[in-house]
């Protein structure tokens, strides 16, 4: 039997799925308490941007926000697409776009009123990008006032405790710490997207949403647009039609990425063969595998094992 339409689309099935296999890390360029007149912007690298907020709070600045954002602390902002912003003090402080300005710069640690910030750059796969963040809007912000925001509250608290030490091993852990603490955000924040586009737009339509998810929990199953709408229960010619407009690509570009992601994190997980690795995701000839691969990402997976 169908479900109905009015079923809930599998967005936090999927999107848990994907954290996980997907391979990112934090670098964490910026520890400090920011004093008196000043407006930062960490944009121009070409990465994924986050600002964390400790005690303080400020005001997140983007051309296009209507009107100043407040952060609140133990706040996290992601910004997906290198987009110019400004962090400032007050919503009424000039933001700098494209710079910073500053004038007191003093340590975590130091007793002296300001607003704590730790900011830093998500590095991932070019691959995993898009899958994560090609469709999610110029900013995600997500803290103590959203739902699950207790556990966001706990992981921002032991982040800045841990940023305000000036032990050896403090760097590591702070980075350690900001990688959950970014994984959680990004799962609240896309959650609670009002308008979800591209993949997220399909994965909240109820029926595109649950052929998705199969394809997520059974990979190596030989899927085709045939029995993916059989999944959606809609004709093949409308599920493709659907698919493709509501997320940008064909449903077998979507599940290619997926099973190349899957393939690229058993291979530097694990001490897996490439042979063992194809048949999990779907490839019955480990040469069809390795070219697929390869077309992918650009190496083959040997390269990957090794790196």
């Amino acid at each position: 039997m169908n479900a109905p339409e009015s079923a809930p689309a599998p967005l936090q099935t999927v999107l848990g799925e994907l954290l996980r296999a997907v391979s990112f890390r934090a670098e964490v360029f910026f520890r400090g308490k920011m004093c008196d007149d000043w407006a930062l912007d960490t944009s121009g690298k070409g990465f994924t941007t986050f600002h964390a907020i400790g005690a303080g709070g400020c005001w997140l600045h983007l051309r296009s926000l209507p009107a100043p954002k407040r952060l609140e602390p133990g706040d996290v902002v992601i910004l997906p697409h290198d987009h110019q912003h400004s962090i400032t003090p007050t919503p009424d402080t000039t933001p700098v776009y494209g710079g910073k300005r500053y004038t007191t710069v003093l340590p975590l640690a130091a007793e002296a009123p300001g607003v704590e910030l730790l900011c830093g750059y998500i590095h991932m796969p070019p691959t995993a990008h898009d899958l994560l963040m090609a469709a999610v809007p110029d900013h995600l912000v997500a803290g103590r006032g959203d739902p699950q925001g207790q556990q966001m509250g706990r992981l921002a608290d032991a982040l800045f405790e841990e940023a305000r030490q000036q032990s050896p091993a403090a760097t590591a852990v702070v980075e350690k710490l900001a990688d959950a603490l970014l994984v959680k955000t990004f799962e609240i924040g896309v959650a609670g997207l009002p308008e979800p586009a591209g993949f997220y737009a399909g994965l909240a339509h109820p029926r595109i949403g649950r052929a998705i998810a199969a394809a997520w929990a059974e990979p190596a199953r030989p899927w085709t647009v045939g029995t993916l709408a059989e999944v959606a229960a809609m004709s093949r010619s409308t599920f493709a039609e659907h698919f493709v407009r509501l997320v940008g690509k064909s449903p077998m570009d979507v599940i290619t990425a997926w099973r190349m992601q899957l393939a690229r994190t058993a291979l530097e997980r694990g001490r897996v063969s490439v042979a063992d690795v194809a048949q999990q995701v779907g490839y019955e000839a480990e040469a069809a595998f390795r070219k697929a691969f390869k077309r992918h990402f650009g190496f083959g997976p040997g390269e990957a094992r090794r790196g």
